[in-house]
């Protein structure tokens, strides 16, 4: 198993040839003035299996991270 922080809240877990994200957020400049896209963000280092969001806020939910995710 490997556990990698992603920043902000986003954690990736890798297992067994499934990757699941956690809070995957790609872009704070809109929450944050100054923030450049992708500061201090680390993306995903592979297509992820599954993605599990804790919450709706804009800082735990990223739309442009998960626009190709299903939805089960």
């Amino acid at each position: 198993m490997r556990v990698r922080r992603l920043g902000w809240a986003g954690v990736e877990i890798e297992a067994g040839g499934t990757r699941l994200v956690i809070d995957c957020v790609r872009d704070l400049s809109p929450l944050f003035t100054g923030w450049q896209p992708g500061e201090g963000l680390a993306a995903p280092s592979g297509q992820a299996t599954a993605a599990l969001v804790t919450h709706l806020h804009r800082d735990h939910t990223d739309a442009s991270a998960l626009a190709d995710a299903s939805v089960w």
